[in-house]
């Protein structure tokens, strides 16, 4: 049973939330730290890709990427 992306995919603390178009058309959403844009120290990124069927959106995975200096 598949559960939606909410459940799991929501900004906390000082996440932000930021959507993107790709050049396929898909939607990308990111949870990030605006805080540690200077260094990516300990930072981390959280995304998932929602790919456009005919009538409806399949969410991906969603990916964290660790970033480390």
């Amino acid at each position: 049973m598949k559960k939606p992306v909410r459940e799991f995919f929501v900004a906390k603390n000082t996440q932000r939330e930021a959507w993107f178009e790709d050049s396929n058309r898909n939607l990308q959403a990111c949870l990030y730290n605006p805080l540690k844009h200077m260094s990516c120290y300990g930072g981390e990124l959280n995304r998932v890709i929602f790919t456009r069927l005919e009538s409806s959106w399949e969410a991906g995975p969603t990916m964290q990427i660790q970033c480390i200096d």
